[in-house]
């Protein structure tokens, strides 16, 4: 069977003190709660709060990276704020904190070279057959 990876990305974006708050664009496609469901109770029990209830500071970025086999989902969260950076890795069994071989500015630059500052937004991608 195949696995699948589920990429959430949230991205604090700098924006002027008379901006108006964010609206939330959540999807409402037939996927959505199919692959959200186990999101959110893989994220809970890890005790992160779920990306679309967050406030992220102007100067952090998240990431999660999500993955579903026939057993067990998994979920890998990278949180940098300001120069700080925390890895955390859960399989719904229990968190533990993760670091990179390279360090995380060379790991940063190889996601960020991989374009994951670019990835489509889903509403732009044409319907699934």
């Amino acid at each position: 069977m195949r696995s699948c990876v589920i990429l959430i990305v949230s991205l604090a974006m700098i924006t002027p003190v008379f901006a108006a708050p964010p609206e939330l664009e959540i999807p409402q496609a037939a996927w959505e709660p199919i692959f959200f469901h186990p999101i959110n109770w893989l994220s809970e029990k890890a005790g992160w709060t779920p990306l679309r209830q967050m406030d992220i500071p102007n100067d952090a970025i998240e990431v999660r990276v999500w993955w579903f086999d026939p057993s067990v989902p998994e979920g890998l969260r990278l949180r940098r704020e300001g120069d700080q950076w925390l890895g955390l890795y859960t399989d719904g069994f229990g968190v533990r904190e993760v670091h990179p071989e390279t360090g995380w500015n060379a790991l940063w630059k190889r996601v960020e070279a991989l374009g994951i500052l670019t990835l489509p937004d889903s509403s732009t991608l044409p319907p699934a057959r």
